[in-house]
């Protein structure tokens, strides 16, 4: 059976409720910091159950509240190669200005995105890019 998701932002309001850098609250749980910074990150969206026990008993919560419900996630995007595929697909399909919106919108990457995230829209645009190429070659 698959873990349930981190719920990072409830996470995040735990240790900021408590003043406390993420190095200290990995200290007092007892947890790798990296490993945190992981999770933090979206890097981790499914950290292993004694690391939520300790992060939550440290924080004084529930690990349900750091948990998303089964069903949800953390409202964060998700990407994956469907996504990528469908997009892709759509590239194909765009006229040249409709691809260069496309490119110019997986270029920019929101202030605030995970290292996930940001590997996601990198990786996506290169395979844009060269979609692009090839169409100009085509056409």
């Amino acid at each position: 059976m698959q873990r349930p998701p981190i719920n990072t932002k409830a996470l995040i309001r735990a240790v900021d409720a408590r003043g406390w850098k993420y190095a200290e609250t990995a200290r007092r749980a007892g947890v790798n910091v990296g490993n945190l910074n992981d999770i933090i990150n979206g890097k981790v969206a499914r950290p292993r159950q004694r690391t939520v026990r300790l992060l939550a008993a440290a924080l004084g919560v529930s690990e349900e509240s750091l948990q998303m419900p089964r069903g949800q996630d953390d409202g964060r995007p998700q990407t994956g190669v469907a996504d990528e595929m469908e997009l892709l697909n759509l590239f194909r399909q765009a006229t040249s200005g409709g691809q260069e919106k496309i490119l110019i919108f997986a270029r920019g990457v929101v202030a605030g995105a995970t290292a996930v995230e940001i590997g996601a829209a990198q990786n996506l645009h290169e395979k844009l890019g060269q979609e692009s190429e090839k169409a100009k070659r085509r056409g």
